[in-house]
This record gives C-alpha cells, sequence and structure tokens, in this order.
C-alpha cells in the first residue's frame, strides 16, 4: 500500500505545478520537528545532518513591480521569496530536484496564475473575513512544534503580519471558489479502473492491493486529476479576457538546485565492549 500512495502522491504533486501547488502550502509548513529516536544503551546518539543555510535573500534587483493583473500588482519580493520558498522545499526533497527544478518563468506564473484565480473568486463574490482568516492562522500556529516559531517563520519567509493576513486571506477566497467548482466534478467506475490499471504497470500485479480496497483512495486521485484540468482550463480561458502584464524577463533568472541535505550517519560500535573468546586459542 506505501509505493501505491507514493506513486499517487508523486503523480499528484507533478500535476500541481502550474495551478498554485506551491502557494497554498502554508508558510511553515516544512518547519515540522520530527523527534530523533531515543539512544540505545552504551550506543552514541546518531549524528543529526547540518542544513546548509539558504540565503535570506537573492539579491536579484527585481524592480518593485514584476507584473500585473487587471491591475493587482506582483512585487519582486513576492518572487524573490517564492523563488526561495522553492529552494528550501528542494533542500529538504530531493525527489524534487529529480523532477526538476521549476524556472523563474514558471514560478512567475504561478504568482500570476494566483492573481487570475483571485480575480475570477472575486469576481464571483466570494470574500474570507477576519475571523476566517484569524481560524486560518490560527490552524497553522497549532501545527507547528511552538506557536512562538510563527514569527519567526512570517520574518524568514519575508512576510509581514499584514501581507502574511492579505496572503491567507487571498488563499481562502481561492479554495472557495475551488471548492465550488469541484461540486460538480464526477467520477466513475471506469475512470478508477483505469487508473487502476496504470498503478499495476507502473508497480507491479503483485505489489498491488486488491481492487475493492482502493475506491476510496483511486476516487480521490481521479478527482485530484480532473481538479488540475478543470483549473488549467479556467485559467487560460481567463487569460484572453485580462490585462496580464509582464515586466521583467524572467528567463534571464537561473534557479539554482541547493545542495540536498547529508544523510544522517550512523552511530558507531561502542569501543569498550569486550572482545568475544575465539575457540582453538
Amino acid at each position: 500500500m506505501q509505493l501505491v500512495w507514493k506513486c499517487m502522491s508523486t503523480a499528484v504533486a507533478a500535476g500541481a505545478i502550474g495551478l498554485g501547488g506551491l502557494l497554498m502550502d502554508s508558510p511553515g509548513a516544512s518547519a515540522q520537528v520530527q523527534p530523533a529516536p531515543p539512544a540505545q544503551p552504551n550506543q552514541a546518539p546518531p549524528a543529526q545532518p547540518t542544513q546548509p543555510a539558504l540565503p535570506e535573500t537573492l539579491d536579484l534587483d527585481l524592480p518593485d513591480v514584476v507584473a500585473r493583473v487587471n491591475e493587482r500588482e506582483i512585487e519582486g519580493d513576492e518572487l524573490e521569496q517564492l523563488i526561495l520558498r522553492v529552494q528550501q522545499m528542494a533542500q529538504q526533497d530531493p525527489q524534487m530536484q529529480q523532477m526538476g527544478m521549476p524556472t523563474a518563468r514558471e514560478l512567475l506564473d504561478e504568482l500570476v496564475n494566483q492573481r487570475i484565480l483571485h480575480v475570477i473568486a472575486d469576481d464571483r463574490g466570494y470574500e474570507a473575513d477576519s475571523a476566517e482568516v484569524d481560524a486560518a492562522i490560527d490552524e497553522i500556529k497549532q501545527g507547528l512544534p511552538d506557536p512562538d516559531m510563527f514569527e519567526l517563520i512570517l520574518e524568514q519567509e519575508g512576510f509581514t503580519e499584514a501581507s502574511f493576513r492579505d496572503q491567507i486571506g487571498q488563499e481562502l477566497v481561492i479554495n472557495q471558489l475551488i471548492e465550488a467548482l469541484a461540486d460538480d466534478i464526477e467520477v466513475t467506475q471506469e475512470e478508477m479502473d483505469d487508473q487502476y490499471d496504470e498503478l499495476q504497470l507502473q508497480i507491479g500485479p503483485d505489489q498491488m492491493p486488491a481492487r475493492e480496497d482502493l475506491d476510496e483512495e483511486l476516487d480521490n486521485f481521479v478527482r485530484s486529476q480532473k481538479q488540475q484540468e478543470q483549473l488549467r482550463a479556467l485559467i487560460a480561458d481567463a487569460r484572453g479576457d485580462m490585462d496580464i502584464e509582464i515586466l521583467i524577463s524572467p528567463n534571464d533568472i537561473e534557479i539554482e538546485a541547493p545542495t540536498p541535505l547529508p544523510l544522517p550517519q550512523m552511530p558507531e560500535a561502542p569501543q569498550d565492549a569486550p572482545a568475544a573468546p575465539q575457540e582453538g586459542f
């Protein structure tokens, strides 16, 4: 089952690029800390990997405004912080580097797509009040190992409290739009059967659980794929009707892949253990 989930989640993650998949992750989601296993008696604790520090800024010398969507500005700081966030994610997830680092053009498109969805959501009357924003921020804080880390993470991500609240408000409005669109999505048994057959080809029949045991997982997976296709079509249609200005040459910006985190070192065997007696001597 673990192998099935890995194939599904990888495909969904790949499809999310270009649809706000990176933007909809709350800042600090990558800051979850897993406790280290306790050391065994007479055993040194495992060495912890040292994370190479990423710069706080990239010094890209971007203008204050890099793009506009129907007069809604996308600031240079937003693009720079998104690039830094992607580098941080790639540093902690080698699989992301194997899939290939996104280009600056793709990340700027992410920001443009988010603005497009926000314009559409506003036009359709969706809104998020202060209480909803407060609740979303409280949920983020509860997901941290220490709620006091929240202010530090905001600073690391390049947010002020006001700009972060604005970002959360935008995401809540966009989520309302996405949820409303999802109500129109239907998944058939034939589509789930086709997806099951495709997974069998990737994993092998011997590794696959029985078809009837995967109804919920297959439904969610096919539904997610349809939702991505739905959003792509919505954004593509809207682009023709909106005034979009790109004010920089993003192809001139190179995003370097960060150094991956080193693997933890295995603890050495204790040196003071008595040698086992050898027979015959």
